[in-house]
């Protein structure tokens, strides 16, 4: 695996672990900020935003759920 994919397998095991906002900005400095995030190839840095997308979502269905529905 190259370095990139390494990132994002990290990225979204981690994403399991995100239950409150607090977590979340944990994650997105870890892996969607940082050296290691602008290094990313286009097509990396894009699945780590969808990984973001979802880490936020999941962040707000802990904190509010009542609101996800």
């Amino acid at each position: 695996m190259s370095p990139s994919e390494d990132h994002v397998k990290a990225a979204e095991q981690a994403l399991s672990a995100i239950r409150t906002a607090d977590d979340y900005d944990r994650w997105h400095d870890t892996y969607a900020h940082g050296e290691q995030y602008v290094e990313l190839p286009d097509a990396y840095a894009a699945r780590i935003e969808q990984l973001a997308q979802r880490g936020r979502e999941r962040a707000m269905s802990h904190t509010f759920p009542l609101l996800a529905g």
